[in-house]
């Protein structure tokens, strides 16, 4: 699952999680119109709260932030998460986790937020899991993201255009159409050119989009 960081500022937050305990004073570690992978989600009294990792690999920090901070740019999650209720246990305050195996347990939760070593260590082998999963996705988003700002499209419009690219009939993987192109390892036919061009159109662009995916090399 990735989401997109929309807002970053305490006085954005809805009510729900102000009545939750979260402060319109606060100020979080998100970068606006980033793309971040979900190591976990939890819900209290129904607001959603995501699991994102904030630093590099062995300096970071993990955050359970707002769901009103975000856009969701990607639905899927990995294939062996699970819910759980943990709304009976006091140390943890959420009502709901939905994660990896391990996220389920609140003793877990606990020693991952007070950093035990093997708690992280076992963080750290899901988070890689977990990454590779979202990798060709969030590469194909900071792609789009990259032509929107070449072109001045409003950043709003990168998950239009990700689903113009799924739905157009020459589709043959989003993967596959950036990097081919970029690489120059196949012939770009007068055919795609042409549904390139008019897919450009659609979404704005005052180039034909195989000439600027061409220019991002």
């Amino acid at each position: 699952m990735i989401v997109i960081a929309k807002l970053k500022h305490g006085s954005d937050l809805t009510k729900e999680y102000l009545d939750n305990g979260e402060l319109s004073t606060s100020e979080y570690s998100l970068e606006i119109g980033a793309c971040y992978s979900v190591y976990g989600i939890a819900f209290l009294r129904g607001s959603a709260y995501y699991l994102t990792v904030f630093g590099s690999k062995y300096d970071f920090s993990l955050n359970w932030n707002p769901g009103c901070l975000f856009e969701i740019y990607d639905k899927r999650i990995g294939n062996n998460w699970g819910v759980e209720s943990i709304k009976n246990n006091q140390s943890i305050l959420f009502d709901y986790i939905v994660g990896f195996n391990e996220l389920m347990d609140p003793k877990f939760i606990y020693d991952l937020m007070e950093r035990e070593y093997s708690a992280t260590s076992i963080f750290l082998e899901r988070k890689e899991e977990i990454d590779l999963f979202n990798k060709n996705i969030s590469e194909n988003f900071d792609l789009i993201k990259e032509i929107t700002t070449r072109y001045q499209l409003p950043i709003q419009e990168v998950e239009n255009i990700n689903k113009k690219i799924e739905n157009a009939e020459f589709y043959f993987g989003i993967e596959k159409l950036f990097y081919s192109f970029i690489n120059n390892k196949i012939q770009v036919s007068q055919n795609d050119k042409n549904n390139l061009t008019n897919l450009a159109k659609d979404m704005g662009l005052d180039i034909p989009l195989w000439e600027a995916i061409q220019i991002l090399d």
